[in-house]
């Protein structure tokens, strides 16, 4: 099982993968301070990383991180590359201190 980390700026994700029994391989698409604005080049990056994992609905968890121009370019190039009916998501619930899976 993968989970892609949208943006990894240091969190910790350890708690997402106490949710799943198998072993759990965590993808970062990008790391750090990302320039939003730099659209092409975040554009190819998310692309070349979906083409290069084959990202599969049926095993492969999205945890939504960064920029919300982040999070938008990165489901355009989902949709572009992969065309599935569904998503799973794990979202961080801020009261409760867990992430959550959610099938959207």
């Amino acid at each position: 099982m993968r989970i892609f980390i949208i943006n990894n700026f240091g969190h910790d994700f350890s708690q997402a993968q106490k949710l799943f029994d198998e072993e759990v391989t965590f993808i970062n698409l990008t790391t750090g301070i990302i320039n939003p604005f730099n659209t092409d080049r975040l554009l190819a990056v998310f692309e070349k990383k979906l083409k290069q994992f084959d990202f599969c609905y049926k095993k492969d968890y999205i945890i939504i991180s960064g920029s919300p121009i982040l999070v938008g370019l990165f489901f355009m190039s989902l949709h572009k590359y992969v065309n599935y009916d569904r998503l799973n998501l794990l979202l961080y619930d801020m009261k409760q201190k867990r992430y959550k899976l959610r099938e959207v």
